[in-house]
């Protein structure tokens, strides 16, 4: 290759570097490897996700930001609902709404580019090592200056400083490991080994009440996912089931049963409905009762003395738990109920129940436990990985070969080859 071009070369890949150093650096671009399972089937663990911030976020977008109780976990969901003040964020393949809704100016940036796997890799420090070395060599090659340089006279010509057969196993070397890259992607892989699960816990709502048969509710029993008459009812139970796929002897914890109570007006306040109470065998059952008539008295109440009239009031029944697994740190979830109550009836909002042996019930599972398993690799990810090392290996033996490849020295001519060449005047 001619100087020049080499030094172009080499000018436009210290510059971009350089450019994707600086955008990283200042927040313009930004990356993450996606660790569990909470964004499949669009992300899977180990994946590489690039971000950059926008002007504007929207319902779809895929966006990464603080959150965690302490603020610095930096997660990856989707925005299924909200506005700039606040987004309602979710992830993919949980089933609950994460309990952080952040604003504009807290989104550090939209997913742009996703890599599958390459994450796992990019975390491995002998990696990175081997990435910073075959940069730096391929940049060092192509400054090196390749112009023949013009031999001493009667010198013999000098082609390097490394005999020919070292030079020639090198070469040998870069063809091995293209060929075991090669191999590594074309062999069939292994049947895929089952990742380990980590434990869940599952709470499930339901509600009812028995009532005199009537043509509104013709069995006499109020279920799941029936609206609630205040003229018929005052009255309803509310039930909460505690699971968790744990071992059952491994988990302590309490539960316990309110009634966050709002209006649109800005008044609320809560209503205790069961004290905490503890987690046997890994499970729990509680009942509490809801009193419709003492919710209305009380809205009733407000509006009198504020001035601003009634409306509907939105009654949401919480279970807040605090489950512990093998005596480490709790792990505090609050799963939800909600409700909006008029003065003719209690209806459930924005939610519908599912149906389960035992009825319809409104279930909600998350995640048990402060730190996942480890993950247990699929020969396809062991395959993966070791080509991705292979073909740094590759880029790091290329660089070297560049570096050291001799620049061949042209002897000088003798003085009767410099007579013969030379120009002749003719008197």
């Amino acid at each position: 290759m001619h100087r020049s071009l080499r030094r172009l070369v080499a000018v436009v890949l210290i510059g971009t570097i350089a450019a994707a150093g600086g955008a990283v650096a200042t927040g313009r671009i930004g990356y993450q490897v996606t660790n569990g399972v909470s964004m499949e089937p669009t992300y899977h663990d180990g994946d590489l996700v690039v971000t950059m911030p926008t002007s504007s976020y929207h319902s779809g977008d895929i966006v990464a930001y603080h959150g965690g109780e302490d603020g610095h976990l930096l997660v990856l969901h989707r925005i299924i609902g909200g506005d700039p003040n606040g987004f309602v964020v979710k992830g993919d393949d949980n089933q609950s709404t994460d309990p952080t809704q952040p604003a504009a100016d807290q989104i550090v940036g939209r997913a742009v580019l996703h890599v599958p796997k390459i994450g796992a890799v990019l975390d491995s420090p002998i990696t990175r090592g081997l990435l910073v070395a075959a940069a730096l060599a391929l940049l060092g090659g192509l400054l090196v200056n390749p112009q023949p340089r013009l031999a001493r006279a009667h010198r013999p010509s000098r082609r390097s400083r490394l005999p020919d057969r070292a030079r020639k196993a090198l070469v040998g070397l870069d063809i091995a490991l293209l060929i075991a890259v090669a191999l590594v992607y074309a062999l069939p892989s292994a049947p895929a080994v089952a990742a380990a699960v980590p434990p869940t816990q599952t709470g499930s709502f339901t509600y009812g009440a028995d009532v005199p048969v009537s043509v509104t509710y013709p069995t006499g029993r109020l279920a799941t996912g029936d609206p609630v008459f205040t003229k018929l009812l005052t009255t309803i139970a509310v039930t909460f089931r505690y699971s968790t796929t744990a071992l059952s002897g491994s988990v302590s914890g309490t539960v316990r049963l309110d009634a966050d109570l709002s209006t649109p007006s800005g008044w609320h306040t809560t209503l205790p409905l069961v004290p905490p109470s503890a987690i046997v065998a890994g499970a729990l059952n509680v009942t509490g009762a809801l009193d419709l008539a003492q919710i209305q008295s009380l809205a009733i109440a407000v509006a009198q003395e504020t001035g601003t009239g009634t409306a509907a009031i939105a009654v949401a029944v919480t279970a807040s738990s605090s489950v512990s697994i093998d005596g480490a740190e709790p792990v505090t979830s609050t799963s939800e109920l909600p409700f909006q109550l008029t003065a003719l009836e209690l209806a459930l909002a924005n939610v519908k129940p599912t149906s389960s042996p035992t009825g319809p019930v409104i279930t909600t599972t998350t995640p048990l436990g402060t730190t996942a398993a480890d993950p247990v690799h699929s020969p396809a990810d062991v395959r993966h990985q070791a080509a991705l090392g292979l073909l740094a290996t590759l880029v790091l033996g290329v660089g070297t070969t560049i570096v050291i490849w001799p620049n061949q020295e042209v002897p000088s001519a003798t003085p009767a080859e410099s007579a013969t060449r030379s120009p002749c005047r003719v008197a």
